[in-house]
């Protein structure tokens, strides 16, 4: 039996559980639930002191704060982007380092983008969503050069501090192998463990016509493609918007419902009540809310950029990302029950065979025992 401490306490897990989630500490309840064989999941007695670490020096020189990640402000819902710089998330998860006194019996740290060193010394498995290209490639070329080498660069020195590296997707492992030199060996491919939230809450509530209700989640607007979809709505009488995450804007486009930011079950229940998930982003480095619409069997349009191509397989419908005459096609092609019916039982078997807690702690259980 293998003792995996992961970078979490009880307290951050109970508090992400509540929302809004945060991924990383999400994960380690979800591990503490999963249904391990030869695992046992025990969390941090109590948050550990940080220390600094000039990750700058590290990576190459260059200096500079960890890239900005390009998410929308402003009106994120009708407007172009105004990038916002992240160097308080990316600078605390690249200069920083947990250390914590290993609990008697641990064999192995597990700690999702952030590092965890321990007293004694345990082996870190690492956990990313790798480097995904698509988190400069939407910009203009001297901007995403600049974005890119930064990036990347950040992924290089954390990488180098653990002696495994379990990465979410393909896509996002193959780029942290070519772009950020880190030998193959030590990497490996796994989903995530996800506990995903149950639904609660009123949903989209009772239906008054037959148009398509279409439900996009996203605090990142213009990021996720939503004025694309807002485009393609305004030409689509059919369809009825639900809009999760942005506030909703002075003079809301007809067909739409601005929900604004929802906790985990309330946005879960909006997912499960929709009959199409529209996500064209432009962006994404995984996509949890399109586990969440392939758990309840709604179809989803995505964007070929990213991860998304990788997690739906042939279970929902891909279009480039600001490509409005797409997306109008896209959601005209789901106002037929059967191609829904056919793309929700899809992915509802996809979610089921490798993306559940089961499948997914199966997958990752070598990596964290080996």
């Amino acid at each position: 039996m293998t003792t995996v401490l992961v970078d979490g306490t009880l307290e951050e897990i109970e508090a992400a559980g509540r929302g809004p989630i945060a991924w990383d500490v999400a994960v380690y309840g979800s591990m503490l639930q999963a249904p391990w064989r030869d695992v046992r999941v025990i969390p941090l007695p109590h948050r550990p002191r940080r220390g600094r670490l000039p990750v700058r020096r590290r990576a190459g020189g260059g200096g500079g704060a960890p890239p900005d990640l390009g998410i929308a402000a402003g009106d994120a819902a009708v407007g172009a982007p105004r990038a916002i710089p992240r160097w308080e998330l990316l600078g605390r998860v690249a200069r920083e380092v947990d250390v914590a006194r290993a609990p008697r019996g641990a064999d192995v740290a597990f700690s999702h983008l952030r590092t965890l060193r321990t007293v004694p010394r345990l082996p870190l498995v690492w956990s990313t969503n790798g480097v995904v290209p698509e988190i400069w490639s939407w910009r203009a070329p001297t901007e995403a050069t600049s974005v890119r080498d930064r990036f990347v660069a950040t992924h290089a020195a954390l990488a180098r501090r653990a002696e495994r590296i379990v990465v979410w997707t393909h896509w996002g492992a193959e780029h942290l192998v070519g772009l950020a030199k880190i030998p193959s060996g030590k990497v490996a491919v796994a989903r995530p463990v996800l506990v995903l939230p149950s639904p609660d809450g009123p949903g989209l509530g009772v239906r008054h016509d037959e148009r398509l209700r279409v439900v996009f989640v996203g605090r990142a607007g213009w990021l996720k493609g939503l004025p694309a979809l807002l485009a393609a709505v305004a030409t689509t009488p059919e369809v009825e918007l639900h809009v999760v995450g942005p506030d909703a804007p002075r003079d809301a486009p007809p067909g739409t419902h601005w929900h604004g930011p929802c906790g985990p079950g309330a946005t879960a229940a909006l997912v499960e009540d929709a009959d199409v998930l529209a996500v064209p982003a432009h962006a994404e480095t995984y996509g949890v809310t399109l586990l969440e619409a392939m758990r309840s069997g709604v179809p989803v349009i995505g964007s070929t950029a990213g991860t998304h191509a990788e997690l739906l397989g042939d279970a929902g419908l891909l279009v480039t990302a600001g490509d409005v005459d797409a997306v109008a096609r896209a959601m005209q092609e789901l106002r037929d029950p059967a191609t829904r019916a056919e793309l929700g039982r899809r992915g509802r078997e996809r979610y089921e065979r490798e993306l559940a807690p089961g499948p997914a702690a199966a997958a990752l259980e070598p990596i964290l025992t080996r």
